[in-house]
């Protein structure tokens, strides 16, 4: 269940220069406890998004972080271009 939703935020990136997708209003971060950033090595991907609910995101070209390689942020959603879904995996999704 989505309990949480933050989008609009004007700031940079993380550990970035570059301003957010969140700056640009192209992106949101749904239950952020619950779906954690994690840069570790290897980066974990802990989260209560079901397989259903990303593929939503996905198939309408929105990016998501679950499915980044060298970090996880499960919480976000994208349509920045180079935050698209880059073949990544999350063994963590719900059926």
């Amino acid at each position: 269940a989505v309990t949480s939703v933050d989008g609009y935020n004007p700031r940079r990136a993380t550990n970035s220069t570059k301003p957010s997708a969140h700056a640009f209003g192209i992106a949101v971060d749904i239950n952020p406890g619950l779906n954690p950033y994690h840069n570790g090595n290897p980066p974990q991907c802990i989260t209560d998004m079901t397989v259903a609910f990303v593929q939503l995101f996905i198939s309408r070209g929105i990016g998501w972080g679950g499915y980044w390689n060298s970090v996880k942020d499960p919480m976000h959603f994208s349509k920045k271009p180079d935050e698209a879904a880059l073949g990544g995996t999350c063994s963590n999704l719900k059926p």
